[in-house]
Order: structure tokens, then C-alpha cells, then sequence
């Protein structure tokens, strides 16, 4: 079993270094095929959010467009 903390979705989401992007993919991959069970919090998904919210949504209102 496997903590899957804040930093570890904001690699995955945010892919701003192409090996460490790979290597977290590759675990979420192992979690959906039953190979690892991984567990969160709710807390977790609240800093997940915050943090892609406080990165794309100043885009949105300077641009009128999220990056991705």
C-alpha cells in the first residue's frame, strides 16, 4: 500500500519534467491494474486542486484561455 500525497498528482498533472511525469504515470498505471493499492485523502484532492487552480486560472483571466 501507497500514500499518493499532493505532490505526486501535481507531477502527473502538471508534467513539467518529462522523467518525473513518466515515473508517476508508470505508478498509476501499477495502481489501476491492482499490481499497488494506492490511497489518498480528501485533504490531498483539496491541495490538488488549490495548486493547478492557483497555476492555470491567472492564465485564464489575463488570456481568456487555459494552456492545455
Amino acid at each position: 500500500m501507497i500514500f499518493i500525497d499532493t505532490n505526486i498528482f501535481l507531477r502527473y498533472f502538471e508534467r513539467e519534467d518529462e522523467s518525473t511525469y513518466r515515473k508517476v504515470e508508470r505508478l498509476f498505471t501499477e495502481i489501476v491494474n491492482g499490481n499497488i493499492i494506492g490511497i489518498s485523502t480528501s485533504l490531498v484532492i483539496a491541495e490538488v486542486i488549490w495548486g493547478l487552480y492557483i497555476k492555470f486560472i491567472p492564465n485564464f483571466f489575463r488570456y481568456g484561455y487555459l494552456p492545455f
